[in-house]
Formats: C-alpha cells, sequence, structure tokens
C-alpha cells in the first residue's frame, strides 16, 4: 500500500501544536505587561527591575522594592499541564545605569539557563524526593533610559520569547528525555567548539530557537529556509556576544557548525514536538 507523504506530512502539521513556542510567548507577553506598568505607575530612581514567577499554581511579578503583584492564579498553560508538570520558570527585566554586564550606553545582555533542582520533603528517602526543572531567563536593558525604553518597545517580547524556547527545549531534554546539560548521554566530547558543534543538548535547544524565528510552523519551513534562519542567528548571536565580530573558533567551524545543525533540522521535522529527534 503506497504511503501518501503529503497527507502524512500535513497530518504532522495538526497534530504539532507548538506547546514551546506558545508558552514562551505567555512569559514574554505577561513580562511586557509587568514592565511597562513599573515604568508607568512609579517613579524610577536609581534603578529597577522586574521577576516573573511561574510555578503552576499562579504567575506573580515583584519589582526592586519587592512589591509582589499575583498576575494570575491556576494558569491554563498546556505545556506545562499536561508535559512539564514540574517547571517552574523566572523572567527577570532589569535597568541599572551602573551595572558593568553592559559594554556601552545602547546595548543590552540577555541570558537563559535551564537546571534540575532536587530536595526532600520530610525524610530523605526516594519517596520523598521532589525534583524541579527551573528555567530562568535574565535581560539587563540598556543603561540609557531612552535606549531602554525603546528597546521594550521593539525588542523586548521577541528577545524573551525566543531564549524561553531555546530554555523550555532544554527542560523537555532533561525532563522527558533523560539528557543531561553536558550531552554526556550521548559520550559527546568537551573541546573548543563543544558548545556550538558536539553538544547535542544545545544544538537541539539552538535548532528549535533559530525556528522560532518566523511566525511560521517548523514543518512548514524548508532546509534553505532553516539554513538562512540559522545564518542569521549566528550574525546576531555574535553581535550580541562577541560584540559583533565573528570569533575564530565560529569562522573557522562555520562549515560545520551550519552542517550539524542543519541535519538536525532535517531529523526535527520528521518527529512531534515532544518526542525525542534521535
Amino acid at each position: 500500500m503506497a504511503v501518501d507523504n503529503n497527507s502524512s506530512q500535513k497530518t504532522k502539521k495538526k497534530l504539532d501544536t507548538q506547546h514551546i513556542r506558545t508558552a514562551a510567548e505567555y512569559f514574554a507577553d505577561l513580562t511586557i505587561i509587568a514592565v511597562k506598568n513599573r515604568i508607568q505607575n512609579r517613579e524610577i530612581i536609581n534603578n529597577f527591575s522586574i521577576d516573573l514567577e511561574y510555578d503552576r499554581f499562579h504567575v506573580s511579578a515583584t519589582d526592586e522594592m519587592f512589591n509582589t503583584e499575583k498576575l494570575l492564579f491556576d494558569p491554563v498553560i498546556p505545556l506545562f499541564d499536561i508535559y512539564l508538570k514540574n517547571f517552574i520558570g523566572y523572567v527577570i527585566v532589569r535597568w541599572n545605569p551602573q551595572t558593568d554586564l553592559l559594554e556601552n550606553e545602547s546595548s543590552h545582555y540577555v541570558r537563559g539557563e535551564c537546571n534540575n533542582s532536587m530536595y526532600c520533603l520530610g525524610e530523605d528517602t526516594d519517596d520523598n524526593v521532589v525534583n524541579n526543572i527551573i528555567a530562568t531567563v535574565t535581560v539587563e536593558l540598556p543603561k540609557n533610559m531612552e535606549k531602554a525604553l525603546e528597546y521594550i518597545e521593539k525588542n523586548l517580547r521577541f528577545d524573551i520569547m525566543n531564549t524561553t524556547v531555546h530554555e523550555l527545549r532544554h527542560a523537555i531534554q532533561f525532563s522527558r528525555w533523560g539528557w543531561d546539560a553536558y550531552g554526556n548521554s550521548l559520550n559527546t566530547e568537551k573541546g573548543a567548539t563543544d558548545y556550538f558543534i558536539n553538544n547535542i543538548c544545545e544544538i537541539d535547544a539552538r535548532v528549535e530557537q533559530v525556528c522560532s524565528h518566523t511566525e511560521k510552523n517548523i514543518y512548514e519551513l524548508s532546509l534553505e529556509d532553516f539554513f538562512n534562519l540559522f545564518f542569521e542567528f549566528i550574525i546576531k548571536y555574535s553581535a550580541r556576544v562577541h560584540k559583533g565580530k565573528l570569533e575564530s573558533w565560529i569562522f573557522n567551524n562555520l562549515e560545520e557548525i551550519i552542517a550539524v545543525h542543519c541535519e538536525h533540522f532535517s531529523k526535527r521535522i520528521l518527529v512531534s514536538e515532544m518526542a525525542c529527534p534521535l
């Protein structure tokens, strides 16, 4: 019996609900609301910050003066209600003109991390061990307030969404597939280019992140589409992390870096969002 590949591909598109991107956009939208409310409602003296926290039961926002506002109770987010019930998320946005993290008045800083956190409830037994996945996205706004406000309007939502997609993909890897942060489950070797070439956790999360640069469903992207998106990503990554210059190790290994990500993209589009692509 012949298989209709076009029909199969259409079915996959319907099944892949993009839970990760939906959750990332949810965090980004709530953070933007909290940041704008903070700027509009109270005077800013020396600095300000917003810490958004999600713990399945509520979403709250805390400012630099430790004023906390509950934004939502019992939020409905399918990714966490169905697939990541042990997830805790934070988005931190800070403005501090005295920070040493930024190179100049108009630059900004975005970083994400995702970790396992284990703790005991009562006696130290396996039954009492709780294992949470904790993801944090941190944004340092430009020192210049005018530049900071411009960045908030134009880029903050996308940067939070895009970085959160990367970290949520790690959460899926750790929680559902049993991968660890260093790719050791697949015996990867560490080296100068490990972060971009050998670490399967980072490659997989980066592919998902790059695909979120477009509104298209991942199954609507061709290999050429992904190649173009990834090349643009490398340039932006270099501008943000390496001050606009392609580091020598990236430049010298650029062909291989692109190749391994394109190869993984080709595997990713064959499976649904929560399925391991290897």
